[in-house]
């Protein structure tokens, strides 16, 4: 795809299944054909990534502020009821907002 090539990048719990690795050059892609910014429904820790059975748990914090100098981020906490389980602990809707 071309460099600025769509306004939002949606990722829905598909990072989770991710190693680290492969999560930041997917992050990095992401931020090369995104206009405005991304919108995230993952685990999140602002800890170090860490490994829960086969899934990962990052800090999307540290990988957006590396990939997107400069963007605007929130991180929304999931009510723990909603789902429950790994997703009641970790489970955030994480917008970035990419500076114009």
């Amino acid at each position: 795809m071309p460099d600025k090539s769509i306004d939002l990048v949606l990722a829905d719990s598909i990072l989770i299944d991710t190693p680290p690795l492969l999560t930041s050059k997917i992050i990095g892609e992401f931020a090369r054909i995104a206009r405005k910014g991304f919108i995230f429904l993952e685990w999140h820790t602002e800890n170090q990534h860490i490994a829960q059975g086969n899934r990962w748990v990052y800090n999307y914090r540290q990988l957006l502020n590396s990939a997107l100098p400069g963007a605007e981020l929130a991180f929304i906490k999931l009510p723990p009821t909603l789902w429950g389980g790994p997703w009641g602990d970790h489970g955030y809707l994480i917008l970035a907002k990419i500076p114009l």
